[in-house]
């Protein structure tokens, strides 16, 4: 089983026979669970501390970050023995891959759009609500991007990686993800739906599908923004987009150097590939602009465009 190292100090036990995996806390299932071990002694941490390799049916994840803010204690292992404080850890960890979003106290203000077409906006831009963002984030086996990533990467690496760029999944077109567009302050300017093909991981360019033994016409590529309003007219939303994966930037270190590629998917696998950078996408070859750009100021920025697309991007860099 592939290893990753999520803190200086901790990372996933290597899998070396039944022994090596335990049963979840969560799901209460045997053999299924790979805890954190320190780097240097082997010494587990704490038995709540782990991941259930169950990715479509469980999906619990309790990182040693996390772990250690509940505990309040970085530099102390914390034994957690009441049970009051097991059923708080226990909590947290059912908060499906949210652990890197902090939302903050008025969080409702900042996650609403306007609903009157005359009056102008509360504040510059409009954001997803984030219970509509929360209530995404699971039913990963009716993801084919998750699937596809597990097939090829493992549920290990695929658990990280839905977790960091907080991938959500949409009821339609059955089998969707969702790429949330999240900025530095948490809030969420809208999220593109994409059907992929979990065998190739190619996006699916068919606009009419089979859907419950129906044919049905869904968008190559939809935004839950547009859902929003549609059927509303009188329903505002002011759009500013923002980079795919802009939120890591509250998260890693100022001094990581920051790739930027075209696709969501493309800085996926990327941030697999090479987790020492920071992974971002435009979502599009001709979005790269300074708007899109003025978050990453003072920023080692590399561009990493298409082949055909070099000189464009050449030009705006």
């Amino acid at each position: 089983m592939a290893t990753f190292q999520l803190q200086n100090k901790y990372c996933l036990e290597a899998y070396s026979g039944a022994k090596s995996r335990f049963k979840c806390p969560n799901c209460d299932k045997a053999s299924q669970f790979t805890r954190y071990v320190n780097t240097k002694t082997g010494e587990y941490l704490n038995e709540l501390v782990g991941i259930c390799n169950r990715i479509d049916k469980c999906g619990y994840h309790y990182p040693p970050k996390l772990f250690f803010q509940d505990t309040k204690s970085l530099s102390k292992g914390v034994k957690v023995s009441s049970k009051t404080e097991i059923n708080k850890l226990l909590k947290n960890c059912n908060k499906l891959l949210q652990q890197s979003v902090d939302v903050v106290s008025n969080a409702q203000n900042h996650h609403s759009y306007n609903t009157n077409t005359t009056q102008k906006s509360k504040y510059p831009i409009d954001c997803i609500p984030h219970t509509l963002y929360s209530k995404s984030l699971k039913y990963y086996d009716k993801n084919n991007f998750a699937l596809g990533l597990e097939q090829l990467f493992g549920t290990s690496l695929t658990i990280e990686a839905l977790q960091r760029f907080a991938i959500g999944t949409a009821k339609y077109p059955a089998n969707s993800s969702i790429f949330w567009q999240i900025d530095t302050d948490w809030r969420i300017r809208t999220g593109k739906v994409i059907l992929y093909n979990k065998n190739t991981l190619k996006r699916n360019k068919n606009n009419v599908l089979l859907q419950n033994q129906q044919r049905v016409v869904a968008p190559v590529v939809d935004w839950i923004h547009s859902r929003l309003m549609k059927g509303q007219a009188k329903k505002y939303y002011s759009l500013k987009q923002c980079l795919f994966g802009l939120h890591q930037l509250n998260t890693s270190s100022s001094a990581l150097l920051i790739g930027i590629v075209e696709s969501e998917k493309t800085a996926v696998i990327c941030n697999i590939y090479l987790p020492n950078m920071i992974w971002m996408a435009t979502g599009g070859a001709q979005n790269l602009n300074s708007a899109l750009l003025q978050s990453l100021d003072k920023r080692k920025v590399v561009l990493f465009p298409d082949v055909n697309q070099f000189e464009v991007w050449k030009e705006k860099g």
